[in-house]
């Protein structure tokens, strides 16, 4: 009996000792779990201020290189050097985006859309990021040229870049007459994803569809005001698909969290899998006088992208209606004035779309909250 307590009384004294070392390690540990979460906010911090100081230098650089190409002009045409800044505000340029550093990565093996998924969530306030994110990987996959018009163009582009290759976009600026160098540089450069802004300018808009008909980039158009869409030609959107961003994103989202890299998306044109209801949506397009060219290209991006959404990013029930209705249908309707034809599918379709989306459309129609 006595032998017994003699050892229990060591097994104590050993777990005792073992518990103040595991409680001093656990302790530690928490330490150092706290310096990981502080050195993270300092990352997130340090890569808000690099992003600020790169979108600094690129408006120096462009601001110079616009000053000097003007001062030149000016100089060689004998005018007066007091035209230099108007002259300046008359110039084309592209900037490569270049590769972000740092940079969050994912160790699980993810897709493109998954990743966009999360960086939409990143860069916007948005309750459809899911079938923003299915639609624009579909166009990325089949260098599909969009024209983007609404608020938080250029957040919804940097989450696209990064997950579609881990760079920033490359930026085309349209000022002046039409520039076919510029347009080679960015065709040129390494940036898969080309933004362009002030693309609607008069001397440049009727030259993008044969500016982009080989292209091997994504371009991406933009415009902060959807009423412009409603000035271009029906013929317009042969070449390039509307997407309203302000019926997609309900705010930026500022927290400033870095944006995960992804893998450079393979060229995809073809092969999507068939998918009977879009042969419905094809007869809308073409009710809304749109030509067998264009409902065969929006067609097939929506297939594939109804595809991401269910495969990939498991939409719920009404995703694939929301995904059609919000990126597809809506858009072209607005832009070609069809408006009306937009009522009377959204009278058919609403009982099965959620209250969000409702909400959604009844606002582009000027209906209120229905």
């Amino acid at each position: 009996m006595k032998k017994r307590a003699t050892q229990f009384s060591k097994q104590t004294k050993v777990y005792v000792k073992i518990t103040r070392v595991l409680s001093k390690k656990n302790k530690s540990l928490n330490q150092e779990c706290e310096d990981l979460e502080k050195h993270k906010i300092t990352l997130w911090e340090e890569v808000l201020a690099l992003e600020k100081e790169n979108d600094e230098q690129q408006n120096k650089a462009r601001d110079f290189q616009a000053m000097s190409s003007a001062a030149h002009l000016t100089f060689t045409n004998g005018q007066a050097g007091n035209d230099v800044r108007a002259q300046a505000s008359l110039l084309a340029l592209f900037t490569s985006g270049g590769v972000f550093r740092p940079i969050e990565t994912d160790k699980r093996e993810k897709n493109s859309a998954e990743i966009l998924a999360q960086n939409l969530k990143r860069r916007v306030q948005s309750d459809f990021y899911k079938e923003l994110a299915a639609f624009l990987v579909a166009a990325v996959e089949r260098r599909e040229p969009l024209i983007l018009a609404g608020p938080c163009c250029e957040r919804i582009v940097d989450a696209l870049a990064a997950a579609c290759g881990g760079r920033r976009f490359g930026t085309l600026v349209c000022d002046g007459d039409w520039d076919g160098n510029a347009v080679a540089q960015a065709e040129d450069g390494d940036d898969e994803i080309v933004l362009v802004k002030n693309a609607l300018h008069p001397r440049w808009v009727d030259r993008w569809p044969n500016a982009v008909a080989e292209s091997s980039k994504s371009w991406i158009l933009t415009t902060p005001f959807v009423e412009d869409l409603t000035l271009l030609p029906v013929g317009f959107y042969n070449y390039f698909a509307p997407l309203l961003t302000e019926l997609l994103v309900d705010d930026a989202n500022w927290e400033g969290k870095p944006l995960i890299a992804g893998k450079n998306v393979e060229f995809l044109r073809g092969g999507e899998k068939k998918d009977d209801a879009f042969e419905v949506e094809g007869q809308s397009f073409a009710k809304m006088r749109a030509s067998a060219f264009c409902v065969k290209r929006l067609t097939a991006m929506l297939r594939r992208a109804r595809q991401i959404g269910t495969e990939t990013l498991k939409f719920d029930a009404t995703g694939p209606k929301r995904l059609t209705l919000l990126c597809g249908v809506a858009p072209f309707a607005l832009a070609t004035g069809n408006l009306e034809f937009l009522r009377e599918t959204f009278q058919e379709e609403k009982t099965g779309l959620d209250a969000k989306c409702r909400e959604t459309i009844s606002r582009l129609l000027g209906d209120g909250d229905e």
